[in-house]
């Protein structure tokens, strides 16, 4: 495939993304696929409403601990994403339909993602860092975390390298060990964590990865 080709199917892809996403609350395919697992996972079928499948209350509050565990702390997060909820149930019988969850999750994520954002911009400065190199990092972070739940562990962070560079025991070891040195102790990385992490591998240029032309690298 030559340079022409690749940019047509590029083209091609995002027209198919951009359709996909105005056809589903402004949702990727992959943000899709999480949501279903997500919904799935935490439903019930309601006897008299032709075997449909809504989410209780109480399932979503379950949910949202996992997903935004330090909400409770942030008083004004908590209040948004509670009146968040309370917009969600459009037809207000006190259950979510897939629907009603899908239009929450993409609104709360979306409220993550611009903290998480503004967060790393604040940290550009001190790091180095271009607006446009924290908003690929963000990009970069957003893969890495399959689960959806606003954090990368190790083993997510891991799988996203294996993409980049061969992911081997060794590999494996010392990316954990960079993983070790800005973790605050949660096993988990916020956003600006992460940032601290790709700063420490870029500087060391652990396995290349600071070199020009590399994948994570804009020169």
């Amino acid at each position: 495939v030559d340079f022409a080709e690749f940019k047509r199917l590029e083209r091609l892809h995002r027209k198919a993304v951009r359709s996909f996403m105005e056809n589903n609350c402004g949702c990727t395919p992959a943000e899709m696929k999480r949501y279903t697992e997500h919904f799935a996972q935490n439903t019930e079928a309601r006897p008299g409403l032709n075997g449909a499948m809504y989410m209780s209350q109480k399932a979503m509050r379950d949910l949202l601990l996992t997903m935004f565990p330090d909400s409770a702390l942030n008083r004004e997060r908590h209040v948004r994403i509670s009146q968040l909820v309370r917009d969600a149930d459009i037809d207000g019988n006190g259950m979510f339909d897939f629907q009603e969850f899908q239009w929450f999750m993409r609104q709360a994520c979306d409220i993550m993602d611009r903290e998480q954002l503004q967060a790393g911009l604040a940290l550009k400065k001190t790091l180095g860092y271009s607006e446009d190199e924290v908003k690929q990092f963000r990009d970069l972070y957003a893969l890495s975390d399959s689960d959806a739940n606003g954090s990368i562990d190790a083993d997510e962070l891991c799988g996203i390298f294996g993409n980049l560079i061969n992911m081997d025991a060794e590999a494996e070891e010392e990316l954990k060990g960079h993983f070790a040195k800005v973790d605050n102790g949660d096993g988990k990385l916020d956003f600006w964590e992460f940032l601290l992490f790709m700063r420490a591998i870029q500087d060391e240029n652990w396995r290349n990865l600071g070199a020009p032309g590399s994948p994570v690298r804009r020169d």
